[in-house]
């Protein structure tokens, strides 16, 4: 699936995304970004894209939350597992205390004590290591 959306939909368009209200919204307010170019995941996008996208998440956010006069913003983008449609892109969903959006989707769970905790402290700081040599 992509996302084909009609000029007069389009709230907000650069040359690297451009954004529209989702037509199921958890919300109302909802909104889409995604990239003009297209990229199945987070991980095939170029980071200096992946920045200016960045910026246009804020701006878009902003704008929601002064819109709606919401609380708060919830942004999320799904990877691989439960990405409903084959192409990146991130949801901009406007959130109020007592919405009755609860834990949202995931299960929260506890590290078993501290060496457990330690341990994936220290796996994922490696790879951060690994990543930044490679940049």
């Amino acid at each position: 699936m992509d996302f084909s959306v009609d000029n007069d939909k389009i709230l907000f368009k650069d040359e690297y995304s451009f954004a529209f209200l989702d037509i199921r919204p958890v919300f109302k307010g909802h909104v889409l970004l995604v990239p003009l170019n297209f990229y199945k995941n987070i991980f095939e996008i170029p980071p200096d894209v992946l920045s200016i996208i960045s910026k246009n998440v804020k701006l878009i956010s902003t704008a929601v939350k002064n819109a709606i006069k919401c609380d708060g913003i919830l942004i999320i983008n799904n990877n691989i597992v439960s990405q409903s449609v084959d192409r990146f892109h991130i949801h901009i969903i406007p959130r109020n205390r007592g919405d009755g959006l609860r834990g949202f989707m995931w299960p929260r769970q506890k590290y078993q004590n501290d060496d457990e905790y330690n341990y994936y402290m220290n796996i994922i700081k490696i790879q951060i290591k690994n990543a930044l040599k490679n940049l």
